[in-house]
């Protein structure tokens, strides 16, 4: 009866220690599966200093970033307050370069370590979509954007016209400018002040040229526009009859033979 005992009394030991085991075991599974970091992120969330944000930035930073609750909150981790002085950076170099102008932005990327900048997508009461790219430096931000193509496309397509007529040819053009500028280029820019900036600004041309002979007509065409000094890429359309409603004929671009030539001052 006495070694009975025993036998159960080291048992009962055995099964305590067994249990106290298996807790620890539990204890260190929960740790190792977050919830503590989980608890810890939680709470520096919750110290966080709310950050005032404008509808559109809300809605542009939750278009970039899971987290959304928090983000509607204001609560930004450093690395969203920074992108979100890209964001304010760019609308404010926008406004200061284009002002009284109503501009819908469509997306925005801030800079990270794949993209050395942030990248603003907006439009304005045309339907060509722009960019303003906002470059972080050591010392301050660094913007460009597309949009003063929007003020020189129709000054610039007329100067196109004009050295084709000189030479001939009577075609229509639309142009786009693809390179960013900064302040040195923008509302009040001409096309002289334009061919005269280094480096120089590719651009892209769409020519409609009512012709027979496509490739002395392109041979001459090119030489034309070279003399003239306006760099860039062109695409010659060579289409049967020109119309003067220019989005009809870019809606049928893909019926007409094209060739594409560059036109690359060598002064």
């Amino acid at each position: 009866m006495k070694n009975f005992l025993c036998i159960m009394r080291r048992m009962l030991i055995l099964a305590c220690l067994f249990a106290m085991t298996s807790g620890c075991g539990a204890a260190n599974t929960v740790f190792d599966s977050g919830i503590s970091q989980t608890n810890s992120k939680t709470k520096g969330e919750e110290d966080m200093e709310k950050t005032e944000m404008t509808a559109l930035e809300v809605e542009l930073f939750c278009k970039v970033y899971q987290d959304t609750n928090r983000i509607c909150e204001g609560r930004l981790f450093d690395h969203q307050e920074e992108a979100l002085r890209q964001l304010r950076t760019g609308m404010a170099y926008l406004e200061e370069k284009y002002p009284g102008q109503t501009l819908k932005v469509l997306s925005f990327e801030p800079a990270n370590k794949f993209n050395g900048r942030a990248e603003i997508l907006f439009h304005s009461d045309d339907t060509e979509d722009y960019t303003v790219y906002v470059e972080p430096t050591d010392e301050k931000y660094l913007c460009t954007d597309t949009y003063y193509g929007r003020y020189l496309r129709v000054s610039y397509d007329k100067r196109v016209q004009d050295v084709l007529a000189q030479g001939g040819y009577t075609g229509m053009a639309y142009s786009r400018f693809p390179v960013p500028a900064g302040m040195e280029i923008g509302i009040e820019t001409t096309v002289d002040d334009l061919l005269r900036i280094q480096p120089k600004l590719t651009r892209t041309t769409d020519l409609f040229l009512a012709a027979d002979d496509k490739e002395q007509v392109a041979a001459e065409v090119q030489s034309l526009l070279t003399d003239a000094g306006l760099y860039g890429v062109y695409i010659l359309y060579f289409v049967p009859k020109l119309q003067e409603n220019l989005t009809d004929l870019d809606e049928k671009r893909t019926q007409f033979r094209r060739m594409t030539f560059q036109c690359f001052d060598i002064f």
